[in-house]
């Protein structure tokens, strides 16, 4: 909807404006963002690790894949790294890598592309580091 869209690209706009600081710095050895593990994905699985050089391509097109979002998380000081299972059609991106979608604002994510067309299950990950430890295939 109209609607949808202007408050998608309202927050978009946001989100990418606070997260293109200088001061901001991208590593995995920044305690305030840090990167979760990379974990390759059992051979022939459905998911796919998506490089961060490629999200502008990636998100640029509409499509209705699934996509496994793993992301540092601050929220009530709990520190932890989060899954999220969500289907992006739409996603702004920085040039420092912050991904911006469905109102929120993820940095130093790593994303899995679902390569089938049913509804994947979420994978398990490890909290304290990222890490996918079981792939739900």
């Amino acid at each position: 909807s109209i609607l949808g869209t202007i408050t998608l690209i309202a927050t978009s706009t946001t989100s990418l404006v606070a997260c293109d600081n200088s001061n901001n710095k991208y590593s995995n050895d920044d305690q305030e963002n840090p990167t979760p593990i990379v974990t390759k994905p059992l051979e022939n699985s459905k998911w796919s690790l998506v490089n961060k050089s490629a999200y502008k391509n990636e998100f640029n097109k509409k499509n209705s894949k699934w996509y496994a979002i793993i992301y540092f998380s601050k929220y009530k000081d709990e520190n932890i790294f989060i899954i999220d299972k969500q289907k992006i059609s739409f996603a702004g991106i920085t040039t420092d890598n912050c991904v911006a979608f469905g109102g929120g604002l993820y940095v130093n994510p790593l994303i899995y592309r679902w390569d089938d067309n049913n509804e994947p299950e979420k994978p398990k990950i490890n909290k304290e580091t990222g890490e996918v430890i079981d792939w739900k295939e």
